[in-house]
């Protein structure tokens, strides 16, 4: 009896919140967000405005969040200053889509055009993002999140993910613009990057080396492609490898998210 309770411990200890998932090529789902109401602010320095959205398609349930934040299960945003926002939606296969919405401020013409180019480094971004301000009453000012404001409207060496900005007219009337810049495909090869991470602190005896049982066998690519979005999430809270199993490196962890977020790819 003592020894079947260690070998069950043991293997406890190695796909502790592992669950075998199927990997899902979000290029394929059918998800959709859709805007349901919108209501603009009442001035141009009010804080008055909403937006609800919808999912449909994908796998239920749907989750929504606003620029990037934290996910909820309402679609509805409230308290929103005028201008431009992205609303997200995701389904329980992890697979998102978002929808541009702008809130728009009466009585002025004040416009901002966004143009981008995508991240596709994988320690070091490489995205930029440039704002180019029209109407309303020039000069213009621009400022990076909470930073300072100034007269730069150009970003560079910017990782994947959302930023906000917020521009202002010489009338002091401010216009938020959010921007996503979108991961590019960083090329991040299995063969010769994860693999051998794999091979050194996971596909070991006793855990990923199929002593745990066949979908867990992780010298197997197709089992490695299943778990990939779990790979990610636990290399990256760092609950993967196991406590005593050793530690990875943050380039390790940065390696793994991006093959990830490339598409699991058999490179």
């Amino acid at each position: 009896m003592r020894i079947i309770i260690v070998v069950i411990l043991f293997m406890g200890g190695c796909t502790y919140n592992e669950v075998p998932k199927s990997f899902f090529d979000c290029n394929s789902s059918t998800l959709a967000v859709e805007v349901v109401s919108k209501l603009d602010v009442t001035t141009c320095l009010a804080i008055d405005g909403s937006i609800t959205v919808a999912a449909t398609g994908g796998i239920v349930p749907y989750a929504f969040n606003i620029n990037g934040g934290s996910y909820q299960s309402d679609g509805t945003f409230k308290n929103l200053g005028p201008g431009s926002y992205t609303l997200y939606a995701k389904d329980a296969n992890h697979c998102e889509k978002w929808i541009q919405v702008d809130i728009v401020a009466p009585n002025s013409t004040l416009a901002v055009a966004v143009s981008t180019t995508p991240d596709n480094q994988c320690s070091n971004g490489n995205g930029s993002i440039t704002l180019t301000a029209s109407g309303g009453t020039p000069p213009y000012t621009y400022q990076f999140g909470t930073g300072q404001v100034g007269n730069q409207s150009s970003f560079s060496n910017l990782k994947s993910g959302p930023y906000a900005f917020t521009v202002r007219d010489n009338l002091r009337c401010p216009i938020i613009v959010n921007v996503l810049v979108h991961h590019g495909d960083t090329g991040t090869s299995f063969a010769s990057s994860i693999k051998p991470i794999l091979n050194d602190n996971c596909a070991t005896s006793g855990c990923h080396n199929g002593d745990n049982g066949a979908p867990f066998n992780w010298t197997v690519f197709t089992n490695v492609q299943n778990s990939a979005v779990n790979i990610k999430t636990r290399t990256g809270n760092k609950s993967m490898p196991p406590a005593g199993s050793g530690t990875l490196s943050q380039g390790q962890i940065d390696l793994i998210a991006c093959w990830v977020d490339d598409g699991a790819k058999n490179n």
